[in-house]
């Protein structure tokens, strides 16, 4: 018997929520079992790990400048939108800086 698009996303939804109960509940859940479940969600991007690993930099900063400050602000913008990237259904990505200096993402999909 085949399953309907929708019966099989129910279905995965309802093993996610499954695994979130059992975690409250303190149970024990093996990260494999995770990882295969988020592994259909979510695909890391490699440029991402070169971006923490800028970010870092300037967390280590003692005392950073104002310059330093607005450039990891802009780092981690650009870190948001990779993360979003990686989610696995998205179809469009609207990415602008608004008036206020602040950055404005918007993602859509399936």
């Amino acid at each position: 018997m085949s399953l309907s698009v929708e019966q099989l996303c129910d279905q995965f939804a309802e093993v996610l929520e499954q695994l979130e109960e059992l975690r409250k509940q303190g149970k024990n859940i093996p990260e494999l079992a995770v990882s295969r479940c988020v592994s259909h969600l979510y695909i890391p991007i490699p440029l991402l790990d070169e971006y923490l690993n800028q970010l870092k930099i300037f967390l280590d900063l003692p005392k950073p400048k104002q310059e330093e400050i607005t450039k990891a602000g802009y780092l981690l913008e650009e870190i948001a939108l990779i993360c979003f990237c990686g989610l696995r259904g998205y179809t469009n990505v609207k990415s602008f800086r608004s008036p206020s200096a602040q950055y404005d993402l918007v993602i859509s999909g399936a």
